[in-house]
């Protein structure tokens, strides 16, 4: 299920009692461990991933409060109940605003409760880019000289020629980080994102689409004259991606552009390997990892595709060797970056050559994932699909898999989460799914 944000309305955490007096319920929406550290007597405990199944629990006829820790777990949660129906309002600042408020703050064991500060938090840094999707047959590639199924970068003047030769385009917000991160958020999981875009139309809708997801925008606009990045990308009928990128505004990120306190809070950093093509933001990339370790954070690398591995490979063998703890890639890309030809011999030679690595996450197409961790294989059959567009598999994937983390669970489970983030964006054009997700 996606929780939307949609018909939202607030109430302020000053006025809680009296709506309590006036019959309002409290629904708590946070995890198991916030709620056993501290919640409001008089509300009952619903966590956001249960609401679906839980919607037997509201009634029509009454008016619900809808709580989490800052607000926005619960405006997503609210907006989805209000869409079914439902009479919902959030509460504005969350637990945090509540807690200065109200005498009537718990634990599990009635005693005076209080608020989890540190939560598990994943900052996604990579290319800020507004996707341009456009479905074709097959001879199109062959006419407009395209590398089928590959990420292509292009210029200015050539990203324009696509777009001409696109004759009714979808646009969404997109870049591989920036899809992890939006997926995160709709699972219910606490992300921020990191990139860079210009002050125009394209940068403006791109940092409203990340607000409306309910995500952290770290964004920050580039101040000369550069336009924000866009990749035109291709749908052939049998699913494939030919994505050319204009990295625009983007490629300049830089490490004036970060926050050290906003890296220093994530308990994982997931970096994009496309960031690597310009010194400027791979110097800020080598920063942010460096920052993260020092706060003992944990970073994560995906290998992004197979160019930009044949064009980094020394570089990410160093940086993988020296300061990252997960690794995501397809098996393209794993064998590119260790020049094995086959898969097998790739994981054995991860397991000699990156003892320090904690997991490797390697996608096998429609053959499902392995994930290695401590020299152990754990294959995971893909999710079953109706495959119309395969953009942002893999970021979906990701996002599935780092959600799992965020929330301690099992490989098997975090696995489960991928395969089956993977299966649902394949199974409509772009990167936004409007289908239920279950």
């Amino acid at each position: 299920m996606v929780f939307g944000s949609a018909n939202i309305n607030y109430v302020l955490p000053e006025n809680i009692e009296q709506h309590i007096l006036d019959g309002y319920k409290l629904i708590d929406v946070r995890e198991d461990d916030e709620w056993n550290a501290g919640h409001h007597s008089g509300a009952k405990h619903i966590p956001m991933s249960t609401i679906p199944e839980n919607l037997n629990t509201f009634e029509e006829s009454e008016k619900y409060i809808i709580i989490c820790r800052s607000g926005h777990r619960s405006g997503k949660v609210s907006g989805y109940l209000n869409n079914q129906g439902f009479d919902t309002f959030n509460l504005a600042g969350g637990m945090k605003e509540l807690s200065l408020t109200s005498e009537n703050v718990i634990d599990s064991s009635g005693n005076k409760g209080t608020i989890l500060k540190n939560q598990f938090v994943i900052i996604c840094i990579g290319n800020a880019l507004v996707d341009s999707l456009q479905t074709i047959e097959e001879d199109v590639i062959e006419k407009l000289s395209l590398n089928k199924a590959r990420m292509t970068l292009v210029d200015k003047e050539r990203s324009n020629f696509l777009l001409e030769n696109m004759p009714k385009p979808t646009y969404a917000a997109g870049g591989s980080a920036a899809n992890t991160a939006y997926w995160i958020s709709q699972l219910g999981g606490q992300v921020g994102f990191i990139g860079k875009v210009s002050d125009d139309i394209l940068g403006n809708q791109f940092k409203e689409s990340l607000t409306n997801s309910g995500l952290k925008d770290l964004t920050v606009y580039e101040t000369e004259d550069k336009q924000t990045g866009l990749c035109a990308i291709f749908i052939t009928p049998d699913g494939e991606r030919t994505m050319n990128t204009y990295l625009g505004a983007g490629e300049y990120l830089s490490v004036e552009d970060l926050n050290n306190k906003d890296i220093e809070e994530a308990e994982i950093l997931y970096m994009e390997g496309y960031l690597w093509d310009r010194p400027s933001s791979k110097e800020a990339f080598l920063h942010a990892s460096k920052v993260n370790k020092t706060s003992n954070g944990k970073n994560a690398l995906t290998l992004s595709d197979v160019f930009c591995v044949e064009a980094h490979r020394e570089s990410f063998l160093d940086l993988i060797k020296e300061n990252i703890d997960y690794v995501f890639c397809n098996e393209d890309e794993l064998n590119a970056l260790t020049l094995q030809d086959t898969t097998e011999k790739s994981f054995k030679f991860f397991e000699e050559n990156f003892p320090k690595l904690e997991q490797l996450i390697c996608t096998l197409g429609s053959k499902g994932a392995i994930v290695i961790k401590d020299n152990k294989e754990y294959f995971f059959e893909a999710t079953e699909a109706n495959v119309i567009d395969k953009t942002g598999a893999g970021d979906f994937f990701a996002a599935g898999y780092l959600y799992g983390l965020q929330k301690n669970l099992t490989i098997d489970e975090s696995a489960n989460f991928a395969n089956k983030s993977a299966a649902h964006v394949i199974s409509e054009i772009g990167v936004r799914p409007e289908k239920d997700f279950s």
